[in-house]
């Protein structure tokens, strides 16, 4: 989560949705955001942190939602895990049809960005997207984030095409309607 006072707004960062970029580019001296770290459903504390503080709503802070392409970001989460894999020097060779077979239990790999929001009261803030929120930021706040945040970098992977079970389950479809109906494309 990235709390911008001067602005009064809040942007929450589910798993894998640019957070990372938008962290570094928004919490600088010149931009001023306020990097929110909080507890997280397996019980650490990251940046992911959904849960918006009444003070703000009080005080009129606005929020704004980032999320992703479902398709890539899953595919993104995936990459990461087997990064996150040779990091630990564990040796892997993990096809992406093996993962969607058996995904971890961590709840970044388990839960879509529709649930995130709606464990966090969070479907009626502001909903962007990746490629959205430069422009967001830019026209409605005056903050300019580029060439600091790159959404082109958030597709660069090739994805692959693949038809599994995994895309087919009433979680998925969920995830993908709620995409399709926030106004992101």
């Amino acid at each position: 989560m990235i709390l911008l006072q001067k602005q009064k707004l809040v942007i929450v960062t589910p798993p894998h949705t640019g957070s990372g970029a938008l962290h570094k580019t928004l919490c600088t001296p010149e931009i001023g955001g306020i990097w929110v770290n909080g507890i997280n459903p397996d019980g650490g504390i990251d940046h992911h942190y959904g849960a918006i503080h009444d003070g703000w709503l009080q005080d009129g802070f606005e929020v704004i939602t980032v999320i992703r392409e479902p398709y890539a970001r899953q595919y993104g989460i995936y990459k990461h895990y087997i990064w996150w894999l040779e990091l630990q020097d564990l040796t892997v060779d993990i096809p992406y049809e093996k993962y969607l077979n058996n995904v971890p239990i961590d709840w970044m790999h388990q839960e879509t960005q529709y649930q995130f929001c709606l464990r966090n009261s969070l479907i009626n803030s502001k909903i962007v997207t990746t490629a959205e929120i430069d422009d967001v930021l830019a026209f409605d706040y005056d903050i300019e984030i580029r060439p600091g945040y790159d959404y082109t970098a958030l597709h660069s992977r090739r994805l692959p095409a693949i038809d599994h079970d995994y895309f087919k389950t009433e979680k998925w479809l969920a995830e993908v309607n709620f995409w399709k109906h926030s106004g992101s494309i």
